[in-house]
């Protein structure tokens, strides 16, 4: 009888002990995913036509939304694919974005009647890194709706695929580093759009503050380097258009946190 009960305590003992230590998280490398694509158009969109509206949306559809990455991903693909063109409340769903957005061009129509104007809105979300805990992806969009010239912008998304954090600067360059990223980052810039290292940003037409260039927070990891872009407006007018630069890691491998995320990239 007390070897029996000796057995029995044992057992309950190895069951509460172990249900006492819950299992670590999976790590989560990448997600899987399929594109999605949506388009519609409601007018005229022939060349003697009297204008119409076009709308076009592509996203990555996340498979799997268990990770707190996969549901931070997925938050921002819809934020951003419904994103409201004026100010008004989120619609539910694409249909909902279209019914609105045409309903705008159809009031332009009966306010402009005889204006073959056409409106065109594209939307697109690129998966530009999906591994080693990281996903990265690039917002794409192209429009026009009336007005002097249409727009293209982009804009990128760095998220921590476990923690489902935004993978933000200071969590990539040491912060005593961050100037000398600045100086890395303008020699490059001024490389590749030929203005000499005396000359003043101001002179070449751009506008930064106090004449200093200064890296925005828009950049996006990738297998070779941060590749930044200062949209239309952002450091300039119209005229000069967007710029890219790619800062590669063989430059800035001394300015990195050693324990973060680009470690597993390098």
């Amino acid at each position: 009888m007390r070897t029996s009960l000796i057995f029995i305590s044992t057992i309950v003992f190895l069951f509460f002990t172990g249900c006492g230590q819950p299992e670590a998280p999976v790590k989560v490398n990448s997600l899987e995913f399929e594109i999605v694509k949506f388009s519609d158009t409601e007018g005229d969109c022939g060349e003697q036509g009297s204008g119409c509206v076009e709308l076009a949306v592509e996203y990555p559809k996340i498979k799997n939304l268990l990770s707190p990455g996969a549901k931070r991903v997925d938050e921002y693909i819809w934020k951003i694919i419904l994103s409201p063109v004026i100010d008004e409340s989120e619609p539910a769903n694409i249909e909902a974005f279209r019914d609105s957005l045409f309903s705008m061009f159809r009031e332009f129509k009966s306010e402009f009647s005889d204006s073959p104007q056409s409106w065109m809105l594209n939307r697109k979300v690129n998966p530009a890194f999906n591994s080693k805990g990281i996903f990265s992806m690039e917002y794409f969009e192209e429009s026009y709706l009336g007005g002097a010239h249409g727009m293209e912008m982009k804009y990128y998304y760095n998220i921590d695929l476990n923690s489902g954090k935004d993978i933000t600067l200071n969590e990539l360059i040491i912060n005593e580093k961050i100037t000398e990223l600045n100086t890395i980052a303008e020699e490059i810039f001024r490389k590749q759009n030929s203005i000499p290292a005396k000359r003043k940003l101001s002179d070449a037409g751009y506008t930064f503050e106090n004449n200093k260039f200064l890296l925005n927070e828009n950049f996006l990891i990738t297998e070779n380097g941060l590749l930044f872009r200062f949209n239309p407006y952002d450091i300039g007018p119209y005229s000069i258009g967007s710029t890219e630069l790619i800062i590669p890691y063989s430059s800035i491998r001394h300015l990195i946190i050693s324990d973060t995320f680009p470690g597993a990239v390098l």
